[in-house]
């Protein structure tokens, strides 16, 4: 099995280009700004936020 710790990779994203890494997956869909759907903490909200989130930082890696 594999995985992808997104949140490590956004945070090194943002250290990167010079801002606070900010912790909570809601605060970084709102900075990104991936709408964030559904109460916090719930699984399938959790999950489709942090896909949504990992689309917008590749795009955003590739436009560098």
């Amino acid at each position: 099995r594999r995985w992808i710790d997104v949140k490590t990779i956004y945070q090194a994203f943002r250290i990167a280009k010079g801002e606070k890494p900010q912790a909570g997956l809601k605060k970084a869909c709102n900075r990104s700004g991936v709408l964030f759907r559904g109460p916090a903490h719930d699984a399938l909200n959790d999950s489709l936020a942090t896909a949504e989130l990992y689309h917008k930082l590749i795009q955003s890696l590739r436009n560098i």
